[in-house]
């Protein structure tokens, strides 16, 4: 859905408005979403993540029936392990 966000609307920065690193950050960049004529805070765009995750206390926010959602057994673990 991002992917599909970003290719129809595109965000770019003037040269002067880049941090002083120049494209080499690795800050993220932290939007808000109108979704369902609700505004959803600190959303994060990260196109290089392999995974996507959306708390229930947003999917409750928005009105999503959450015994829509189906039970997945992958686990998600941190670079770390936990």
């Amino acid at each position: 859905m991002v992917g599909q966000v970003l290719e129809a609307n595109k965000v770019s920065f003037h040269e002067d408005e880049l941090q002083p690193e120049g494209l080499g950050h690795n800050k993220a960049l932290n939007i808000i979403v109108k979704c369902r004529d609700n505004f959803i805070s600190k959303v994060l765009i990260d196109n290089g993540s392999v995974i996507n995750i959306c708390p229930f206390t947003t999917l409750r926010a928005l009105g999503i029936d959450i015994g829509m959602i189906c039970e997945s057994h992958v686990r998600v673990r941190g670079f770390d392990g936990a």
